[in-house]
């Protein structure tokens, strides 16, 4: 699954699996959030935002002792996917986070971010209740960001800018360092053919798709990061007009 990334000794695993590793003791400083708490809260989010899981992955590695997890959510939308991704350890390893957005990473090297947001916490006494606090505060805005991208996406598409603007733009980009040679050769190579008939004119939105095409090269912990900063570019583009 794209974003989700073990390579470091974790295996993908049934949800059962992860629901079956034994929760450690507490103490008075430690109180780690059971993984099955986590997961069910962050599915029980996800339908209260009135959406559906349409794909979802979970690891474990360490002997259970880290888990991750990320879901691909239903949004009715052709421009974009929103993702979820979880992480939890019982050895103190590292932070209870969740993230979330258009664009999302969680690796079992510990990174976990998200275009959205991002909500991580320590494993100590009130870390349930300040953990969901946090959750529910930022997915609140979560889906208006989701739908405000959307909507994004599809004005540009009404804006056509021609082929050579569009080579233009590209080298701009290049230029400022919104696209590493690598990328910029992807976004090239799509906006003179394009790999979908459906991103065949040439419009903004579809430069924009050659760009996102070619933010997939580099390291994946920053991809949602490439793609923040590409989208900001685009959006003042569209302003200056």
């Amino acid at each position: 699954m794209e974003g989700f990334i073990t390579h470091c000794g974790s295996a993908q695993v049934p949800r059962t699996e992860v629901l079956g590793v034994p929760v450690p003791p507490h103490t008075k400083s430690y109180k780690p959030i059971p993984y099955g708490d986590m997961l069910d809260f962050t599915e029980n989010s996800i339908k209260q935002m009135g959406l559906s899981v349409i794909d979802s992955a979970f690891a474990l590695n360490r002997k259970g002792q880290h888990m991750f997890a990320k879901y691909v959510l239903d949004t009715s939308s052709d421009v974009r996917g929103l993702s979820i991704v979880v992480r939890q350890s019982y050895d103190k390893t590292f932070r209870a986070a969740i993230a979330g957005g258009a664009s999302t990473f969680c690796c079992d090297n510990l990174s976990i971010s998200g275009s959205f947001f991002r909500v991580m916490h320590k494993n100590t006494v009130n870390v349930w209740k300040e953990f969901r606090v946090g959750v529910m505060l930022e997915l609140d805005t979560c889906l208006e960001g989701y739908y405000e991208t959307d909507r994004d996406i599809l004005s540009w598409d009404k804006i056509q800018l021609g082929e050579d603007n569009g080579y233009r733009e590209l080298g701009y980009m290049v230029g400022h360092k919104l696209l590493a040679s690598d990328q910029a050769s992807v976004a090239f190579k799509d906006w003179k053919t394009p790999r979908h008939p459906e991103f065949e004119d040439k419009t903004l939105g579809n430069l924009y798709q050659c760009v996102t095409e070619g933010l997939k090269k580099g390291p994946a912990a920053t991809i949602p990061e490439r793609h923040i900063k590409a989208h900001g570019h685009f959006r003042d583009l569209y302003l200056q007009g």
